[in-house]
């Protein structure tokens, strides 16, 4: 191993980061490959190659900062999620892979959809649920909503910089400016961590927007306000999906069986814990509400 080259600077800080991370040595490649705009393979067929001094001190000081605790998604400044690469600053829950278990319950729920197919991402942050979407179904009308501006002005560039354009995103407190718009599916990822939690990694609570991740009443005011008004926004034999805790499943369940929903069913994550539960509009109950 050539003293100073490629290989020896990913075994030093792979070395750093070990007793914190179990993923050190893909993570101190990600840095090298952001740092040095290269792929992957560059650094495999180009292991011997010195690292110039300028590129060393940007990969040092990001390294320090994943040492200390800051996400590397933020380091970076993007994050992989579904088929898109997604910017992502402080003004943005970082997008997570057991989302992803939403988009496919979606997808394997409407594998054959119209033209005027309409879709509404509530709470959208990244606009990375919407963008899935409304990549799969290019057909489709997605609707994202947020709350933040900053993030949705993320989300516009995400739409932007993966081709995207059958997404609109609108500023709005869940569904108040959507007047009677109606939809063929509700998809949401809100917050849904209870206030009062304590077994949450300090570097979310550090790092990651305190609006996107926590709500009072055990975590669930939120999920209530998104269902107490879905019927009113789903189209007859609608759909509504909602991503939230694993210890919350029943609680969802409850909410939209009071609520007149139906075909209720909750689906696990990558780690087999419950993370998405959907159900359909009765639309015979809805109309006696």
């Amino acid at each position: 191993m050539t003293k100073n080259s490629i290989s020896y600077y990913i075994k030093f800080f792979t070395e750093q980061l070990q007793p914190f991370y179990n993923t050190a040595k893909v993570d101190v490649m990600s840095v090298f490959c952001d740092v040095l705009n290269v792929e992957n393979t560059y650094l495999y067929l180009n292991n011997n190659e010195l690292v110039d001094e300028k590129y060393l001190h940007e990969i040092s000081e990001r390294i320090s900062r994943y040492k200390n605790g800051e996400p590397l998604a933020y380091i970076l400044g993007y994050k992989y999620f579904w088929n898109q690469k997604l910017i992502v600053n402080e003004h943005t829950l970082i997008p997570r892979a057991d989302t992803e278990v939403l988009i496919e319950a979606v997808l394997n729920d409407f594998t054959d959809i119209k033209a005027d197919f309409r879709i509404l991402d509530l709470g959208t942050g990244t606009g990375a649920i919407a963008l899935a979407l409304a990549d799969e179904y290019k057909n489709s009308k997605v609707i994202a909503v947020d709350f933040s501006d900053k993030a949705l002005q993320i989300a516009r560039q995400n739409a932007e910089f993966n081709d995207i354009s059958n997404v609109e995103f609108i500023q709005s407190d869940w569904y108040s400016l959507l007047n009677n718009i109606q939809f063929d599916i509700i998809v949401s990822n809100p917050p849904y961590i209870d206030i009062g939690d304590t077994n949450i990694d300090s570097e979310v609570l550090k790092y990651e927007p305190s609006s996107a991740l926590f709500a009072a009443n055990n975590g669930l005011s939120d999920i209530h306000k998104i269902v107490n008004s879905a019927n009113k926004h789903l189209k007859n034999n609608g759909t509504i999906y909602i991503e939230h805790g694993y210890t919350q499943s029943e609680d969802v369940q409850n909410i939209l069986a009071n609520n007149g929903f139906e075909n209720i069913k909750t689906i696990k994550d990558l780690n087999d814990k419950d993370r998405c539960t959907t159900a359909s509009k009765n639309t015979f109950k809805s109309n006696l509400v």
